[in-house]
């Protein structure tokens, strides 16, 4: 009798497996997954209509007050010198007449500030292309008494490349 009953002790007994190592375990690979996971980039797939610099009426933006105006002196291949003011070329023998007359426009435009001048030439410009920008820079302030001087600037870009040399 005593053998029958543990055999029907036994056959009543469930068996219990316990669950909490094989949680952790799932756990442990589920972060695993999500460090090693790397999400793909995508880069230009992106469609973005932009506007176009050109619009029902052909006006020009305003320009910031604080912006600077950047003069951009550069050698061309044909050992010309041509000046750029944003958009603008100039080129020739009166160049630096309307360069003057650009940079008067502009801070006209701009009565309640005084924009800074950053002149940026390039490294091969002959020096006396630079002397005659500070002049046209010299007679717009002179062609506004009163007023504060512009401040000019040097862009550090060419004595940058003499020091990569």
């Amino acid at each position: 009798m005593a053998v029958s009953r543990s055999l029907e002790n036994l056959a009543n007994e469930q068996a219990d497996m316990d669950m909490t190592p094989m949680i952790d375990v799932t756990f442990l690979l589920l972060i695993f997954f999500m460090c090693t996971l790397h999400f793909k980039v995508l880069e230009g797939i992106l469609q973005a209509h932009l506007p176009k610099d050109q619009g029902m009426q052909n006006t020009s933006a305003e320009r910031d007050p604080e912006e600077p105006i950047t003069v951009k002196i550069l050698q061309s291949s044909r050992n010309v010198t041509v000046v750029w003011v944003g958009s603008e070329q100039f080129e020739g023998p009166r160049k630096y007449s309307r360069l003057f007359n650009k940079i008067r426009s502009i801070v006209q435009a701009s009565p309640n500030s005084n924009p800074p001048v950053v002149i940026d030439p390039d490294i091969d410009v002959p020096f006396q292309d630079i002397v005659s920008t500070l002049n046209a820079c010299r007679k717009v302030d002179e062609s506004r008494p009163g007023k504060k001087p512009l401040q000019v600037k040097f862009a550090a870009k060419a004595l940058e490349e003499l020091e990569n040399e």
